[in-house]
């Protein structure tokens, strides 16, 4: 079958609409779902969001800066779930106070709803103008990220659009494209291989709209939060490394490389060098993608994929962003891969991105409430090599695709 062939043959077959359409209402059901979910318990800490609206409520009682502070969080988390051991921190940067406080104007039902329905929808907009027609393919190939978001309330959506908007100002050659990257300031670390990019495309406009948009955040956080969020949020982040080398992290629902070897009890020893030669492969192969010429959306595809195999601190919740990469990619893994191909990084995916979706499945199941405590769901899971293979995988098909003769059998 001619190249071009395979891909109109996906994206108009029966199947592919029926499973995207089915899914797609199956996720906004579950959003439904998971608001009826939260009437059950007395505390929204059942759930990720319900950490997002405490903080925030924590703000408008002037004591945001504790949040950083994992002794005096898991106290009050303690107090409000009724189960000793709580150990949900807040690591986040200050700017995305502003999102916790704004939602917590809301009481947390209609928070949730609100918040989880808008990024939602922002997100697929978004993702709907990167990929075109193929957005039921790529929708079908990132299923277990939106059902992961959609369960935790978590801000995965926000931060796949926001790449989103950044892909999008990039290929349209504006400076603005710099704002949606500044604005990753939320979640710096899987912004690291767009910067990359950026730089090594010389789009200095692009790079300073990025660090203006920053700095105008920070003054704007140090503004309204004061100049003591600054310290207690180091001191945050500073236990944020700790904690996690102690296993006090779910390592089941992470998708580093990192994470994985702790979760097989090897010693951050091994494991973080295992990490830095993760991160380092993923510069490399967006730098060698873009020293071998490839098309500018195929070199953007795999920064936007290997930007979230670079830091040790990434969750399933992360992986909307991957779908932006996809979408960039996906003509190209198609026209070039073998089937069997297509299907081994298709199931590879999902078993990063779904590991521990077993694990939030169990917690809705019971009938008393059940929190992350402390050395919690450190089932030794395979998500960040299957991610990191991911990785690799897509772009040595796109590294293929630029030679001669090698159309798929």
């Amino acid at each position: 079958m001619p190249q071009t062939a395979r891909l109109d043959a996906l994206q108009s077959h029966r199947v592919t609409h029926s499973l995207f359409l089915s899914l797609g209402f199956l996720s906004f059901f579950l959003i439904y779902h998971m608001a009826l979910y939260l009437t059950g318990w007395k505390s929204g800490l059942v759930i990720d969001f319900g950490v997002f609206h405490l903080v925030g409520k924590m703000f408008w009682l002037g004591t945001l800066d504790k949040a950083y502070s994992v002794a005096h969080l898991s106290q009050v988390e303690a107090k409000l779930a009724g189960v000793p051991g709580i150990f949900i921190p807040w690591s986040y940067p200050p700017q995305f106070n502003f999102v916790t406080a704004l939602l917590s104007l809301l009481p947390l039902i209609p928070a949730y709803v609100v918040f989880t329905l808008s990024t939602y929808l922002g997100y697929l907009a978004v993702l709907r103008t990167v990929a075109g027609k193929n957005l039921a393919l790529v929708f079908l190939f990132i299923f277990p990220s939106i059902l992961i978001e959609i369960t935790c309330g978590q801000n995965g959506f926000l931060t796949g659009a926001l790449v989103g908007l950044f892909v999008l100002g990039m290929q349209r050659g504006r400076a603005i494209a710099g704002i949606p990257l500044g604005l990753m300031a939320i979640k710096p670390h899987l912004a690291l291989g767009l910067a990359l990019f950026v730089l090594l495309k010389r789009r200095w406009d692009v790079l300073g709209a990025a660090v203006a948009t920053t700095l105008v955040s920070l003054a704007a956080a140090t503004l309204v939060f004061g100049t003591g969020i600054w310290p207690a949020f180091l001191e945050g982040a500073r236990a944020v490394s700790e904690n996690m080398a102690l296993g006090y992290y779910p390592m089941l629902r992470m998708t580093s490389v990192y994470a994985s070897l702790l979760s097989f009890g090897l010693p951050t020893s091994l494991a973080l060098p295992a990490q830095i030669a993760a991160a380092l492969l993923a510069c490399g192969l967006i730098l060698r993608s873009h020293l071998a010429g490839h098309p500018f959306h195929v070199t953007l595809g795999i920064a936007t994929v290997a930007t979230l195999a670079i830091s040790p601190y990434n969750y399933d919740y992360d992986l909307p962003i991957a779908g932006i990469g996809i979408a960039l990619l996906l003509p190209t893994l198609v026209a070039r891969a073998r089937i069997g191909e297509l299907v081994a990084i298709t199931g590879l995916y999902w078993i990063a991105a779904g590991t521990g979706f077993s694990s939030l499945l169990g917690q809705a199941a019971v009938t008393d409430i059940k929190m992350i405590t402390l050395g919690e769901l450190n089932t030794p899971t395979l998500a960040g090599p299957a991610f990191l293979l991911v990785m690799v995988w897509i772009a040595a098909i796109a590294h293929r695709a630029a030679q001669p003769g090698t159309a798929p059998a």
